[in-house]
């Protein structure tokens, strides 16, 4: 077996049973980044000490075998995100398809509705709260 097989080898049993990434993780991790950079460039120098603490955070989070915790914390995360989220991919949506269709909210439910552009007024029924409303597109 050589060098590179057994650090390989110990680095797989050391990490068994490990946390690993997540989502929570890569934003601390950016963020970590970023303080970093901007600590550099500004004056403050305390700013890059907290960069340093989120990177020892990151990887105290990724090394942890307290899965359930992580795991939890994680889905606290993710619901915070999540409606942050959908609203970029709305708005991308839009970008994308703005010549063709418009996108408007259902008055009821507040879902998204992706509409044929220049059909003047239509009745629309919401395919997922079933409420119906008139709208000028």
């Amino acid at each position: 077996m050589t060098f590179k097989e057994k650090i390989r080898k110990q680095a797989m049993e050391y990490s068994r049973g490990r946390y690993g990434p997540d989502s929570l993780n890569r934003f601390l991790q950016w963020t970590s980044i970023l303080l970093v950079v901007l600590g550099v460039v500004t004056p403050y120098r305390w700013i890059i000490v907290l960069g340093f603490l989120g990177m020892i955070g990151v990887n105290f989070r990724m090394l942890s075998k307290n899965i359930s915790q992580r795991r939890l914390e994680n889905q606290k995360f993710q619901k915070i995100v999540a409606p942050i989220q959908k609203q970029l991919n709305i708005g991308k949506t839009q970008r994308k398809e703005w010549k063709t269709s418009r996108i408007v909210r259902c008055p009821h439910c507040k879902e998204a509705l992706r509409l044929p552009k220049n059909k003047g007024k239509l009745r629309i029924t919401c395919p997922h709260c079933k409420g119906t409303f008139e709208k000028r597109v």
